[in-house]
């Protein structure tokens, strides 16, 4: 059985492991991409329930912002972050990760300069939103 998918990581974010790719690069018709990142409260007065809803929302809007004012081509997309709440404490790391996928119809190979300046600008408006909440790592470490 040949493989039809394809995988790229991107390894130049120095929170957030950052990786998107295709089920089959011969008939693309959708894209996926993958951030993923460690985050850890800063202070105790955070609210674990808040928090989660309100970067769910930011990611949405960041994508959303990006995708229908940044390259005007109108993509269709999903966007689903995964973040618990119950394990947000003040010094403790909670696994975040956000999965975009995109309806296109263009090539795959054609499509990765969008790709990489999406996640490039949804990460930087993350982190510059809650720059005084949270801390991001790429790793659990």
């Amino acid at each position: 059985m040949h493989k039809k998918g394809k995988t790229v990581q991107l390894n130049n974010f120095n929170n957030h492991k950052v990786k998107y790719g295709t089920i089959d690069v011969t008939d693309n018709k959708s894209v996926y991409l993958n951030l993923s990142t460690w985050i850890t409260p800063k202070n105790a007065n955070t609210q674990p329930n808040q928090l989660v809803s309100a970067i769910n929302k930011r990611v949405r809007t960041h994508v959303h912002t990006y995708l229908n004012g940044v390259t005007n081509h109108g993509f269709k997309y999903i966007v689903d972050t995964d973040l618990r709440s119950s394990g947000i404490r003040t010094g403790k790391k909670s696994f975040m990760s956000s999965d975009i996928t995109l309806y296109v119809n263009t090539r795959f190979d054609n499509i990765s300069d969008y790709i990489e300046r999406m996640s490039e600008y949804v990460i930087t408006n993350i982190e510059t939103d809650y720059a005084q909440l949270l801390e991001f790592s790429k790793n659990k470490k």
